[in-house]
């Protein structure tokens, strides 16, 4: 009995060895985290393993953001482009969300989102909040946030040129009557 009890924990053991190393090898290391890239500003949220990294850019210029022109063509000519992926392979068949940021002006509602393939724009189902939108998604790439107008918030707005030219105007003319009232004061005191 003694000898059958030991070939069974060591069955055991092998069998709990082979699941741990073979059978599951990301149960252990997959884990439900936040990536952020700092200099962008973009997130994503999802199960990745905890060495991943993420490989993201805002796209201003070069073939990418060529090819986001001709896919957006008839959508919007008002784009941000967004390159977002992983230094790190996926382990599987994992969803998860990304954030992409809005420059500061751009309201929520007046956003869509497509993910650009070469010169075809395919248009995501997206959730907006005051300074992102996020979709969910399986796969990484380009995605393009379409607006068509910034708006500035009243306390952040500048002076438009009509105000400036009443400004200067103004200072002048004060500038002038103050002349005035010098000059007439210095010549009432000398009679």
């Amino acid at each position: 009995m003694k000898k059958i009890l030991t070939v069974f924990c060591a069955f055991f053991i092998c069998l709990m060895l082979f699941l741990a190393t073979v059978a599951f090898p990301f149960c252990a290391c997959a884990e439900t985290s936040e990536l952020i890239d700092e200099s962008t500003g973009i997130r994503v949220s999802g199960n990745f393993t905890v060495d991943a990294r993420l490989n993201t850019a805002i796209i201003t210029d070069g073939v990418k953001y060529r090819q986001a022109k001709i896919a957006l063509n008839e959508i919007s000519d008002k784009f941000l482009l967004y390159k977002v992926g992983l230094e790190t392979p996926l382990t599987g068949l994992e969803t998860f969300t990304i954030f992409l940021p809005l420059t500061n002006g751009i309201d929520p509602e007046d956003c869509e989102i497509y993910r650009i393939t070469n010169t075809t724009a395919t248009k995501l189902i997206a959730s907006r909040y005051e300074t992102y939108v996020s979709f969910n998604g399986n796969d990484f790439g380009t995605f393009a946030v379409t607006y068509s107008k910034i708006t500035v918030n009243e306390g952040e707005r500048g002076l438009d040129s009509l105000e400036i030219a009443f400004i200067c105007i103004g200072s002048v003319l004060g500038a002038v009557l103050i002349g005035f009232a010098v000059f007439f004061i210095i010549k009432s005191k000398k009679h």
